[in-house]
């Protein structure tokens, strides 16, 4: 994770290196790392940081039915999956249409990233303390 890798990653375009560990995809750089598959959410639980936006996205999904399990994605298995989005405080929910050289579902957001990204910014903005509270 030193300056030169990133500076690296974005002269290439890339939007997000994803860090794997014996063939699993584990996270991102700066985020945590969400796949969907048959309409349940999964990501890792161990070797990453727990961050406080991806434990908010699991609560959110659950609150909304959506079955969340703790299981990393092996590469060989990217094809397999339907949708994929990353998580970080200062984005949000960015869903991902593209890893390595493998599209991601029909190659844009699908429907649960959708939903997850709209409820998460909804709560955000139902905790979000006002800057300026007599306004």
């Amino acid at each position: 994770r030193s300056d030169l890798e990133r500076k690296q990653i974005a002269q290439e375009g890339i939007f997000e290196a994803l860090l794997v560990k014996n063939g699993k995809i584990l996270e991102g750089m700066t985020s945590n790392f969400f796949y969907v598959k048959k309409q349940s959410v999964f990501t890792a639980q161990e070797d990453i940081l727990l961050g406080i936006t991806r434990q908010t996205v699991i609560d959110v999904a659950r609150g909304r039915g959506v079955e969340v399990n703790y299981e990393a994605l092996r590469r060989d298995q990217i094809a397999a999956i339907d949708e994929a989005f990353i998580t970080s405080s200062s984005r949000g929910i960015v869903p991902l249409i593209q890893i390595e050289e493998v599209t991601i579902g029909q190659g844009r957001p699908g429907p649960i990233t959708k939903e997850l990204s709209a409820a998460y910014d909804q709560y955000v903005m139902e905790k979000a303390e006002k800057i300026y509270p007599d306004e």
